[in-house]
């Protein structure tokens, strides 16, 4: 089966790689690699330029959370596209897609929660939440709050203060957020477990938290930002007392919690949010990805209603926030998920794929089967 950009150009899959090559750079991808040009895509099928069909476990990258193929949300961005497609929000000028798409993110968030910032990745999110903690403690007085804490493995997104945050050694790339600004600690990972032995994996995290707080200072702490599974380190589940009882420490001191679920959001832990499931009550939430199955880039950030007051007017979102065509694929993707009920199938997928899975641990060269 051809793909439109093929049917229209009569280039053959060879021209495409030759083209690609030759052209377009692949962050993370060799230069001079193999190439996979894909022309169309139905459900979980994907098709290439060369003919053939494949199947997308990847989903996009962790993202189209609805499948290939939904007119119904091709056709939601073509209705706006055909009237207005965009107004930036940052002038006080809205748009209905965006006004609607807030009220049902807010309908899905935890409990206190009341605002919505829109952007267009996760990784922007993440580089406006660092703003905002330091804003909202910086309009207290506490303008010695600017430290945060990660945790060793994470991931926050691709801009230079998110590479920051996971501390990941990019040579030649500047701690923007300062040399000492980013308090790592342990995750607990039962696979290559840190924990010395005789201790519980949970309590020695927590007291590796508290001690880092203690050296630190609480009151130089702004946030901790956190992913409720670990994504890129390797779709790593926490225990599920680890985050609740992290929220109690971050309380306790001041600190703001922040939870990423740019991964996790919107079905792919089988949760609207895995924050509410975990019974979490951050200070924000972080989302991308699954908002919109990837059919237009969009991310959002969801904010308690404390954390919103104190930080109403700080500049952001950027030209294409609150986008009026990707709030439209937003909405229309949501309401998918709803109807054919994907997250619940992705609850009982996903624990097939566990279950059947986990026979590789008879194997040797095999040390843990984990999603």
């Amino acid at each position: 089966m051809a793909g439109t950009l093929d049917r229209l150009s009569g280039r053959s899959n060879d021209d495409w790689v030759a083209a690609d090559l030759e052209y377009v750079v692949h962050p993370s991808a060799p230069a001079d690699g193999e190439r996979l040009v894909v022309v169309d895509g139905h459900g979980c099928t994907l098709v290439g330029a060369d003919g053939r069909e494949y199947l997308d476990v990847h989903a996009g990258a962790w993202l189209v959370q609805a499948g290939h193929g939904r007119t119904e949300i091709a056709d939601a961005v073509q209705r706006q596209l055909s009237g207005v497609a965009h107004f930036s929000l940052l002038l006080g000028v809205t748009n209905e897609p965006a006004i609607a798409l807030a009220e049902k993110l807010i309908s899905l968030a935890p409990e206190g929660f009341g605002k919505v910032r829109f952007c267009t990745s996760g990784s922007e999110a993440d580089d406006e939440a660092i703003q905002l903690v330091r804003y909202y403690h910086a309009a207290r007085g506490a303008i010695s709050r600017t430290k945060i804490i990660t945790l060793q493995g994470a991931y926050h997104g691709r801009t230079t203060a998110g590479t920051a945050l996971s501390k990941r050694d990019v040579p030649g790339l500047p701690h923007v957020l300062g040399a000492d600004t980013v308090l790592q600690v342990p995750a607990p990972t039962a696979y290559r477990n840190v924990c010395p032995e005789g201790r519980d994996l949970v309590d020695f995290c927590i007291a590796e938290l508290e001690r880092t707080i203690a050296e630190a200072g609480a009151e130089n702490i702004a946030a901790m930002f956190g992913e409720p599974m670990q994504g890129p380190a390797g779709m790593i589940p926490l225990p599920a007392d680890y985050w609740p009882r992290v929220q109690e420490v971050l309380r306790r001191n001041g600190i703001l919690m922040v939870m990423d679920e740019v991964v996790t959001a919107f079905g792919r832990s089988g949760e609207w949010l895995q924050s509410t499931a975990l019974g979490l009550t951050p200070d924000l939430i972080l989302t991308a990805k699954g908002l919109a199955s990837g059919y237009m880039p969009i991310g959002a950030l969801l904010l308690s209603n404390e954390f919103a007051a104190g930080t109403e007017g700080v500049h952001g979102s950027g030209s294409y926030g609150g986008h009026a065509a990707s709030c439209a694929a937003a909405l229309a993707n949501i309401d998918i998920l709803e109807r054919e009920d994907l997250l619940q199938n992705a609850k009982h997928r996903g624990a097939q794929l566990q279950r059947e899975l986990s026979e590789m641990l008879e194997r040797d060269v095999v040390g843990d089967v984990h999603g």
